[in-house]
């Protein structure tokens, strides 16, 4: 077998092999998503509460209780971001895509991340 033989081998077995790892990654990673209108953006002493048009409430915190599941706290500057993302989904009526980590009894919902959609 020659050398271009061998580089043809190669790229073929490597090519699904690494797009099956990309995808075994992406679905391991543990974060669930919701995309809707948002209904109401609450803050109170270092608590983002974001609650979208099913009703279901989303919680940023600075000290989430990392006891209780594997969440991780925020910074005061995360919650300001998210709160302007959430009140202009609000004001123009645009959607927010949540992912989000279920935690504790009852599930509380943590954001991880937000997403602002046209």
């Amino acid at each position: 077998m020659n050398f271009a033989s061998v580089k043809k081998v190669v790229r073929a077995l490597a090519g699904p092999a690494l797009s099956l790892s990309i995808v075994a990654a992406a679905s391991t990673a543990g974060a669930l998503d919701k995309q809707a209108t948002v209904n109401a953006v609450e803050y109170s002493q270092g608590v983002l509460l974001i609650q979208l048009s099913d009703g279901t409430n989303y919680f940023g915190q600075v000290t989430a209780d990392a006891s209780i599941c594997n969440v991780h706290n925020v910074t005061l500057d995360t919650l300001n971001k998210w709160q302007s993302l959430a009140e202009a989904a609000l004001l123009s009526g645009k959607q927010l895509k949540i992912y989000f980590t279920n935690c504790g009894s009852p599930n509380k919902k943590y954001i991880s991340v937000i997403d602002l959609w046209k």
